[in-house]
């Protein structure tokens, strides 16, 4: 990985490139470490996950944000979610929408960032 590569990964966890709503996501999942959207919501102080997810959707996308696996909350299957620990590459969330809105792409379920890498070569 190229340092500057893991410069931009670095000032994107502290928030320079991301949203408010995107950083408390950030933020919370660095301090919860594995969490659910439900979890996300409550650590950021809001009462409903729809607040949130949408951001934790975009850090995924831009490759910040993984799955690491399911669990059982309030009797429902539910995703674990986790920073990733050094992205193999950073996507700013603009090239991903833009990219995405000329070829939509439709994403098998076992589908993980990496599978963009050759959309943006």
């Amino acid at each position: 990985m190229r340092r500057t590569s893991k410069l931009t990964y670095k000032q994107l966890l502290e928030g320079e490139y991301v949203g408010y709503m995107q950083k408390q996501v950030i933020d919370a999942l660095g301090h919860l470490g594995e969490a659910t959207d439900l979890d996300i919501a409550k650590f950021c102080n809001e009462v409903d996950p729809n607040r949130t997810r949408p951001r934790r959707n975009d850090l995924m996308l831009m490759g910040v944000v993984r799955s690491c696996g399911t669990t059982s909350q309030n009797g429902k299957l539910v995703t674990l979610w986790q920073l990733v620990p050094e992205p193999v590459t950073f996507v700013p969330l603009h090239l991903v929408k833009a990219k995405l809105q000329k070829a939509p792409v439709k994403l098998s379920k076992n589908a993980k960032l990496y599978d963009f890498e050759g959309m943006f070569a």
